[in-house]
């Protein structure tokens, strides 16, 4: 049997936003609310940096791109979710 302590974890279910790549929509969405620093975002595949290409919402529910991704590009997200 295991016992976990604290806080533990499990990966998202939604593997994209809800939200469409249009060429100036920069501000996508997460089902669920991730833990800080576990939100990877791929457009077309290619893995995006934090802080360099986007920033993480402060209510860990969405993803803001500094510039937005082109038009129909393939948006795609991992994260990890906390449980009590």
């Amino acid at each position: 049997n295991v016992i976990a302590v604290g806080k533990t974890h499990r990966h998202n279910d939604d593997l994209s936003p809800p939200e469409t790549a249009d060429g100036s929509n920069t501000h996508f969405s997460t089902s669920n609310q991730y833990q800080t620093g576990t939100l990877d975002v791929f457009v077309n595949g290619i893995l995006y940096a934090t802080d360099i290409d986007y920033s993480e919402d402060s209510d860990r529910r969405g993803y803001t791109f500094f510039t937005a991704p082109p038009p129909h590009a393939v948006l795609q997200h991992r994260y990890l979710i906390e449980k009590e």
